[in-house]
């Protein structure tokens, strides 16, 4: 009897898990799916609200960089930049960032665009950085 009372309450806790992971996973696809679509006031803000469900349940910062690129598809730049420089003081070896950076910055601040894009370079193999223009072969 012991046993099964167990058995059904760690099959509670893994459901429970589980929708919590659901409810993250779509908080971020609609976070995303604002970055990719025309800038709209309103999506903003429920993007704004879905990165923080999305990183309440989970550390991944994609939703963070994802909502960056809405911000500064809607011309917030200095908004998306700080919401980026956030992610890099996290995650200081994340290249994907510190190209957003590098892009966003150039629009309001051209010394922190410079050491971001300085940054990518120190980050990224010269066969794989294309933002340089030039061939690698």
């Amino acid at each position: 009897m012991l046993a099964r009372v167990l058995l059904a309450l760690v099959a509670l806790a893994g459901a429970g898990f589980l929708v919590v992971q659901e409810q993250g996973a779509r908080a971020a696809d609609r976070v995303t799916g604002a970055a990719l679509s025309d800038p709209d006031p309103a999506r903003l803000s429920a993007a704004e609200r879905d990165e923080r469900t999305a990183q309440r349940w989970n550390p991944d910062t994609n939703p963070a960089l994802d909502l960056a690129i809405a911000e500064a598809r809607a011309e917030r730049y200095e908004q998306a930049g700080a919401r980026i420089v956030a992610v890099t003081r996290k995650e200081p070896e994340n290249a994907r960032a510190f190209q957003l950076l590098c892009s966003v910055a150039k629009r309001y601040d051209s010394g922190l665009a410079a050491t971001a894009c300085a940054r990518v370079r120190d980050l990224v193999p010269p066969s794989l950085n294309r933002s340089s223009g030039r061939s690698t072969r």
